[in-house]
């Protein structure tokens, strides 16, 4: 069900119209830097407001490759209102799974990170074809960021 915002005062709200506050709703990414393919996509998001949620993973298919600083856009043309983040993880199938950052890479369009280090710093740093390992078949990027938007 889509948001039943804005309420105006004195509005008599319906259980439906109550129970739809912050229902997630799927979508499919639309993504830049990153060939789809035949990958398996599992994405919601939410809205209260101008709180917004996106969560979801992706798993790479034969047919799906990775590029340089991978983005989607917003689902719904959502306008982030600041620099928003959330935790991300990028699985290697079989192997290990490392630990990123979501983030609003612009005020429509959601990017992924992972750390690396650097002498005693730890950075964000681009997701590319090889880091933070060769992308293949089976592996995953995944996150959830909360953060203020206006749908």
């Amino acid at each position: 069900m889509a948001t039943p915002f804005p309420f105006a005062s004195g509005d008599v709200l319906t259980a439906a119209e109550m129970n739809a506050i912050g229902d997630f709703t799927s979508f499919t990414p639309s993504w830049g830097n990153f060939t789809v393919g035949n990958a398996t996509q599992a994405w919601w998001y939410a809205q209260v407001n101008d709180l917004f949620i996106v969560t979801g993973k992706t798993t790479l298919g034969s047919t799906s490759s990775m590029g340089t600083n991978p983005y989607f856009s917003t689902p719904t043309g959502a306008v982030w209102q600041s620099n928003n983040h959330g935790t991300a993880e990028f699985g290697d199938a079989g192997t290990a799974s490392r630990q990123g950052v979501i983030f609003a890479l612009s005020s429509t369009n959601i990017a992924f990170g992972y750390y690396a280090v650097s002498g005693t710093i730890i950075n964000r740093a681009n997701v590319t074809a090889t880091a933070p390992f060769t992308w293949t078949t089976n592996d995953t990027i995944s996150g959830t960021l909360v953060g203020f938007a206006i749908i």
